[in-house]
């Protein structure tokens, strides 16, 4: 190996060249115990470690050969000794930079503290990004939870949880979940059935089809916490196939049946629950409290996810919102002769009437009535009841299915379908039969039947209907007003 010159240094002279037999540097893989030429004595081990020690110090350029022998020669040899080879101990770590500015050091240590608090940010960073992450899927199941609130969601009781309301219907009877396979609330009166709703069907005596082994429906308290069996009720016996809503207390209530009704044994009663995989929202309103004006709404329910039907009743102020009235008011078009219905025209004279009634009826503040054109604008109407006026009728009628023939036997009748009839038994005038809507096969376009091709919006709601026959001595108005107040309920 050959040791290279620096630029700019002086070339030796012919005296300071050194002896031939010089030995050459060892290369610097050269191992430790290499590096010393055998001597005449053996450096020990301290002397060895010691000179591993000492840092490499360059020779001075201008230094001659026996100064360089010098440094090299561990100790001064005798004039009879044998003349000692030049021991060159070889340093692995480069020597210092001479054009290495001092200044650059410290930069070092800003560099090191820099990276540090570069990692320091990035763990931050990363950190930050798996907190936003787990935010994220929290916000995600949040929003899922809340969105699932539509008609399908479960059912809750008035201010509890599911869990609280799972306990709550824990505690009843189980025997009646899917069993009714009908319903329909027309007005404020709900009527449920195990089987299917007709005409035929409540004109039998035998009952057992529409409530299986009970007598009557009622209706279970959950807010107070009672069973409603002596008040809340239906009246097989004078053909109330329904319970009347309008009447009941803010709270929840359960569907029954079962003949043991004032059983104390809550799982002794067995709830009903529809057997129709999509769910039922029904809403209504209640008419004004004949004190406080303050109405109810009325909300039934009913879907897969929940063990029963439930029926919630809540304060619901004194205004209606303008879609909204306690009943609408329209003229007759549909006279009957022989059995046979025709369309007519509506007369001036039955308009003017209709809005001297609407002035009758609203004039104590109390009622929202409102005056619509036809019965194709009455039926997607929100309102509790329906009042058609007819100059070709005498007597005043009802629906087969809501005449309380305890109390308006002898004021009111009805009018059904011949036998020959597509839809014998069901009301006959298109003025109630469409606005009971789903329980009086509104809308269905039979061909016989005049009158049915209505465009009824399908929901198992509909308005309890009444035709009143025109009449110069207010007595329409009078009855129009005893129906309003008749329900007029006690908060």
């Amino acid at each position: 190996m050959f040791f290279h010159k620096k630029k700019n240094e002086p070339q030796p002279s012919e005296n300071n060249k050194p002896e031939e037999n010089t030995p050459v540097q060892a290369p610097s893989s050269t191992l430790k115990e290499d590096a010393f030429v055998e001597s005449g004595s053996t450096p020990s081990f301290e002397a060895e470690k010691a000179e591993d020690s000492k840092p490499f110090t360059p020779a001075p350029e201008t230094a001659d050969d026996s100064s360089l022998k010098e440094q090299a020669t561990p100790s001064t040899p005798t004039p009879n000794a044998p003349q000692q080879p030049i021991q060159i101990l070889v340093q692995n770590n480069p020597a210092p930079n001479p054009t290495t500015n001092a200044s650059e050091e410290p930069k070092k240590g800003n560099y090191s503290t820099g990276k540090k608090v570069g990692r320091v940010l990035l763990s931050l960073a990363v950190l930050g990004s798996f907190v936003l992450a787990g935010f994220s899927i929290y916000e995600r199941i949040v929003f899922a939870q809340t969105e699932k609130t539509g008609d399908d969601s479960y059912i809750t009781l008035n201010g509890m949880s599911v869990t609280e309301s799972k306990k709550v219907y824990g505690e009843f009877g189980k025997g009646k979940q899917k069993k009714a396979h009908d319903i329909s609330l027309v007005g404020t009166k709900l009527f449920v059935s195990e089987s299917k709703i007709t005409p035929s069907l409540y004109a039998s005596s035998d009952t057992t089809p529409i409530a299986g082994g009970g007598s009557n429906f009622y209706l279970y308290n959950l807010t107070s916490d009672v069973p409603l069996s002596a008040s809340a009720k239906s009246d097989f016996t004078h053909h109330k196939f329904y319970i009347d809503l309008n009447d009941l207390e803010e709270g929840d209530y359960l569907l029954y049946s079962d003949p043991n009704s004032s059983s104390d044994k809550k799982s002794d009663i067995n709830p009903y629950s529809l057997s129709f995989a999509s769910p039922v929202s029904l809403e209504t309103y209640s008419l004004p409290d004949s004190k406080t004006g303050i109405r109810k709404r009325i909300t039934i329910r009913n879907n897969e996810a929940s063990p029963f039907l439930l029926i919630n009743i809540k304060q619901a102020g004194t205004t209606l919102s303008s879609d909204y009235a306690d009943a609408v008011l329209f003229a007759s078009t549909y006279p009957e002769a022989d059995g046979t219905f025709t369309k007519k025209e509506v007369s001036s004279t039955l308009i003017e009437h209709l809005n001297t009634l609407q002035k009758s009826l609203s004039e104590s503040g109390k009622y929202q009535i409102k005056v619509v054109s036809s019965l194709e604008e009455a039926i997607p109407y929100h309102a509790p009841y329906a009042f058609a006026v007819s100059e070709d009728i005498t007597g005043n009628l009802t629906s087969l299915f809501t005449l309380d023939e305890v109390t308006w036997a002898s004021t009111y009748t009805t009018n059904v379908l011949s036998s020959s009839s597509t839809l014998a038994g069901y009301d006959a005038n298109p003025e109630i039969r469409e606005t009971v809507g789903y329980l009086d096969q509104a809308g269905r376009s039979y061909a016989d039947v005049i009158g049915n091709d209505t465009t009824y919006h399908a929901t198992y709601q509909g308005k309890e209907s009444f035709l009143f026959a025109s009449t110069s001595d207010d007595t329409d108005a009078k009855l129009m007003l005893s129906l309003l107040s008749h329900n007029d309920s006690n908060l």
